[in-house]
């Protein structure tokens, strides 16, 4: 396009000056910058919370009352275990909390009382600050009575 029709100031030699000068020359540094912030987040390298597991997703105690007993394992995206994950344990009169292992495995031991109910649900949540954030899963395990 002719840069008179655009209404750019030229000079006699037809290159841009003035204002509009100043902005493609700001435009490009913007975009130099953007790239740059965007290439070191791309190389940010972490896990990223994926998923929170226990190994039995139902479990019974005798008279609505007893301890329960299981284990809890935080994996990344790509399925590999999360050391240093928190994971919190409520419900049903119990509360507890404990951080991963190496193997990205918690184990509980946690009293269980269900009143008069026959069933109840205990909160299983892990929380994991990785490279983007801190995030949070939840699953959850089925107490019935015996």
């Amino acid at each position: 396009m002719n840069a008179r029709i655009l209404g750019l100031k030229t000079s006699r030699r037809g290159s841009v000056e003035g204002l509009p000068l100043y902005f493609m020359v700001s435009a490009v540094v913007v975009a130099v910058a953007m790239s740059a912030l965007l290439s070191m987040m791309g190389g940010l390298q972490g896990q990223t919370l994926g998923g929170v597991e226990t190994d039995r997703e139902t479990a019974q105690v005798a008279s609505g009352h007893g301890a329960l007993t299981f284990n809890v394992t935080v994996t990344d995206t790509s399925g590999k275990p999360i050391e240093g994950a928190t994971v919190v344990v409520e419900g049903l009169g119990a509360s507890a909390a404990k951080k991963t292992d190496a193997l990205g495995k918690a184990r509980f031991t946690v009293t269980i009382d269900l009143g008069n109910a026959n069933f109840g649900e205990l909160e299983v949540k892990a929380s994991f600050a990785g490279p983007v954030g801190e995030a949070t899963r939840a699953t959850s395990v089925l107490v019935t009575r015996a």
